[in-house]
C-alpha cells in the first residue's frame, strides 16, 4: 500500500538510483558526430548500394541486349545467305486429274472406200474396196472408173477417167451397160497387181433379192500428164 511520508510524497521512500557518470562533452559531441555520420554513412551506403545494384543490372541488361542483337544479326545473315528451300511439293501424281488416253480416230479414206462384205485393204500386192478413187496410181485409178460405173452410174464419169484413145466402150456403149443394172446395186472390186500397169481386177456385184455375182477383167493403165489413167480393159478370158 502506497502511504505519503513526512516529507510529502511516497517515492521518497523508493532507493535512489546510482548515479550516473556523465560523460565527457567530448564523447558527446563525439557521440553526436557520430551519429551523424553514422547516419550519413548509412544513407550513403544504402544509396551506394541502390547505384551498384543499378549500375550492374544495367550492365547485365545491356550484355543481354547485346547478346540478343548479335544473335539476331548473325540469324539473319545466315537466314539471307543460307538458301531457302522451296515449298514442299507433293507428287503431282497424287493431285493430277484422271486423263484418258483416246486414240485418235483414223479418218475412213474415201479412196478406198469399204464397208460391210468389202473390208479396205490397201497393200502393195492387194488392193480392196469400193471408194471414189483417184488419179494418184493405177489401183486409184481402177477404182474411180468402177466408182463411176457403180455408185455414180455415169458413162461420162467413167470416161473421164480414161485417156481420150483408150480401148474403153464409149461414154454411150457404157451408160447401156449401167442401166441393165438393178437400183442400188453395189460392187467390191479386188485389185492384184500383174506386171508394171496390168491388174487382175475381180468384182463381185451385190444387188437387192439377187445372189451376189463375181466377174473378173484385165485393166491396163498408164502414167499420162501427172495422171494415171485407164487405157484399156478387156475381159480375163481374153
Amino acid at each position: 500500500m502506497s502511504t505519503l511520508n513526512d516529507n510529502g510524497h511516497w517515492s521518497d521512500w523508493l532507493p535512489a538510483p546510482p548515479a550516473a557518470a556523465e560523460p565527457d562533452g567530448d564523447d558527446d559531441s563525439r557521440g553526436v558526430e557520430f551519429g551523424s555520420a553514422g547516419t550519413e554513412l548509412a544513407s550513403l551506403t544504402r544509396r551506394g548500394r541502390s547505384a551498384v545494384t543499378l549500375s550492374a543490372a544495367l550492365r547485365r541488361h545491356r550484355v543481354v541486349i547485346s547478346a540478343s542483337l548479335a544473335v539476331a544479326v548473325i540469324a539473319g545473315g545466315a537466314a539471307w545467305l543460307w538458301p531457302h528451300p522451296s515449298p514442299a511439293t507433293e507428287p503431282v501424281a497424287q493431285h493430277a486429274a484422271t486423263t484418258t488416253t483416246v486414240a485418235p480416230v483414223a479418218r475412213p479414206d474415201t479412196t478406198l472406200g469399204g464397208g460391210p462384205g468389202c473390208d479396205p485393204i490397201r497393200t502393195p500386192n492387194l488392193v480392196r474396196g469400193n471408194g471414189t478413187g483417184s488419179l494418184s496410181n493405177g489401183p486409184d485409178a481402177i477404182l474411180a472408173f468402177e466408182h463411176a460405173y457403180y455408185t455414180l452410174r455415169s458413162g461420162t464419169a467413167a470416161r473421164a477417167v480414161t485417156t481420150p484413145d483408150a480401148a474403153v466402150p464409149s461414154a454411150a456403149d457404157i451408160d447401156a451397160g449401167i442401166g441393165t443394172l438393178a437400183p442400188e446395186t453395189s460392187a467390191c472390186v479386188v485389185i492384184v497387181p500383174m506386171n508394171p500397169g496390168r491388174y487382175h481386177v475381180s468384182i463381185t456385184e451385190t444387188a437387192p433379192e439377187a445372189a451376189p455375182r463375181t466377174f473378173t477383167q484385165l485393166i491396163t493403165t498408164t502414167g499420162s500428164g501427172g495422171d494415171t489413167r485407164v487405157i484399156a480393159i478387156t475381159g480375163a478370158d481374153s
